[in-house]
């Protein structure tokens, strides 16, 4: 075996010495006394220890000789940071005289070190069955989380500090290309064969990214580059006895393209022991509406980013093995893993090839043609049979309502939706695919020449709130039309649908735009020139008045109840 597996070649102590350092560790920490503790055989860098004390179970974390004492301390600034969220599940850190760093001075060398709590059970890769569905979704928005949620952590991330101080880490999505310009020598020609179509995708996934980045400067909702932890692998997920997942080894942690977290675990944790390429296909196709559900950009890309994830881990662990000389279960694994995750994508078309057929292959963020929806109502068709739909819209609502949160305690704040991510109708089409049976929907619409002009956009809009109607969802809809033009708007072939639908679960009015003015005066400004609101949970507001911010979610009940009230009042006077 290569000595990058002799772990102790990480450290400055021998297996002799191990124990003698543990027992300063415990008198410094006041632990009890020792009752066991083992190497923690799994991982490429570092040096990892089990430790079992009459009382507690640990893990001490030993910086490997290789790290700087600059990148220990970037290392540990982010652990810091992590420890102060609580919506990811993490082992508790401990503290030594309020520090997280722990020091030794052996033998005339410094040891650098932290301490954190064991977890009871096992990590994915350690794992003897598979991972079952419903865990690998809530993984997935844990991950979601990570990404978009912690603003200080992300703030750090994007410091000069934090870019000086990272590591390198040679599997990562960034460095993918420069890698594979140095190693691919090293590659069979078999293995080559599969990698090399996927550097070209991914140059052009980067080139569409570049063609973007000014737009995406200045907007708040989901931009392309996002807190990552970069190693979302199944050595680095812990599922505790309860099967609740804990996250470990935040080494690499950058600001990095906003979909990378979420293709690295849909390498080796989604791709199970024996999964058939159908049944990779079909789990992947999931989380990619996942990802359409929150908004994320390369969601209808994901499998060909997971493609180049399963590239990367080729193109390193051979490395290892052909030019390093490792032999390892784990390097095997991760080499393997990415040949057979290739093979699978390939058989199932899914690799450059949109997950959801509405898009054009010239821009991934645009709809095409109104019919090819097919596949996105397979995909939803198929996470209803699998009793999944509640479940990922009570996540979706709550990941949002973490990404909004206020600074205040009791509030969320609102989120624009640039026409940039799906031009906001995306976002609309989903909620109102998601809304089920008795459900409602309320809306004020003012119907001007930009509006309801027949649009394929709107047209589809129409074709689903038909839809939505005629699985009995209950909706309340108001037409607001320019004075004198009330048969006009009628008679707009998308408006007529719904005066044709005469069944009682639409309940449906127009008033003129001078009425609603006069019966409204300040509140207009609350709704015009429209407000869709989804059940009592969540509202689209569409407000012109104020272009640079037009488009919002708002989650707040108080202003949501204030839609409802307004819509009593301009409902009793309606024509």
């Amino acid at each position: 075996m290569n000595n990058l597996f002799d772990y102790f070649t990480r450290v400055k102590f021998n297996e002799e010495e191990l124990k003698d350092i543990l027992e300063i560790i415990i008198s410094d920490y006041k632990f009890a006394s020792i009752k066991t503790f083992h190497v923690i055989e799994t991982g490429y860098e570092d040096f990892n220890v089990y430790l079992e004390t009459l009382n507690n179970k640990y893990v001490v974390k030993f910086f490997s000789n290789e790290r700087t004492m600059d990148n220990i301390n970037h290392y540990i600034k982010i652990v810091d940071l992590i420890t102060k969220q609580d919506y990811l599940s993490i082992p508790k850190v401990y503290k030594n005289n309020n520090k997280i760093l722990g020091e030794i001075d052996y033998n005339g060398d410094k040891i650098y070190y932290f301490v954190m709590e064991y977890i009871n059970g096992k990590t994915i890769y350690d794992l003897d069955k598979d991972v079952d569905l419903k865990t690998i979704i809530k993984i997935v928005f844990d991950i979601l989380k990570y990404n978009c949620v912690n603003r200080e952590l992300k703030d750090y991330l994007y410091s000069d500090e934090a870019k000086k101080f990272k590591q390198y880490d040679m599997w990562s999505y960034e460095n993918f290309l420069e890698e594979y310009k140095d190693k691919s020598k090293y590659l069979s020609s078999e293995d080559n064969e599969l990698i090399r179509p996927i550097v070209t995708y991914y140059e052009d996934m980067l080139n569409r990214y570049k063609k973007y980045d000014d737009r995406f400067k200045n907007m708040p909702v989901m931009p392309p580059y996002m807190s990552a932890h970069n190693d979302f692998i199944s050595t680095n997920i812990i599922l505790n006895d309860n099967k609740e997942p804990y996250y470990i080894d935040f080494s690499v942690s950058s600001v990095a393209l906003n979909f990378v977290d979420i293709a690295i675990f849909g390498c080796d944790t989604v791709l199970k022991k024996g999964i058939t390429s159908e049944e990779y296909a079909k789990y992947l196709k999931i989380i990619s509406y996942i990802l359409y559900r929150t908004h994320i950009m390369e969601y209808n890309l994901y499998p060909t980013a997971v493609a180049v994830q399963h590239a990367i881990h080729i193109l390193i662990a051979n490395y290892y093995k052909v030019h390093e000389g490792v032999e390892s279960t784990e390097n095997d694994y991760f080499l393997n893993l990415g040949r057979m995750g290739i093979k699978y994508l390939k058989d199932q078309d899914l690799i450059n090839k949109p997950v959801f057929n509405w898009v054009k292959k010239e821009d991934w963020y645009e709809r095409s043609e109104l019919s090819n929806i097919s596949e996105y109502s397979n995909i939803k068709h198929l996470i209803d049979e699998l009793g999944l739909s509640d479940f990922i819209e009570e996540n979706v609502k709550e990941y949002f309502k973490l990404y909004n949160k206020n600074k205040t305690d009791d509030g969320y704040s609102n989120v624009k939706l640039d026409d940039l991510y799906h031009n906001g109708y995306d976002w609309l089409y989903s909620c109102i695919d998601n809304i089920k049976s008795n459900e409602i929907v309320m809306a004020i619409s003012f119907c001007n020449e930009n509006e309801w002009n027949g649009e394929k956009e709107e047209t589809l809009w129409t074709k689903l709130n038909l839809d939505a109607l005629n699985r009995n969802v209950i909706m309340k809809r108001i037409f607001v039309y320019p004075d004198n033009k009330k048969n006009l708007v009628i008679n707009n072939k998308d408006i007529n649908k719904f005066v044709s639908y005469n069944k009682p679960n639409l309940e449906l009015g127009f008033i003129s735009e001078s009425k609603i003015k006069e019966i409204l005066k300040e509140d207009l400004n609350d709704i015009y020139p429209g407000v869709l609101v989804f059940n009592d949970d969540i509202a689209f507001i569409d407000n012109e008045s104020d272009p640079e911010n037009r488009g919002y979610n708002v989650f707040d009940k108080d202003k949501i109840n204030k839609y409802y009230k307004i819509y009593e009042i301009v409902k009793e006077n309606c024509d």
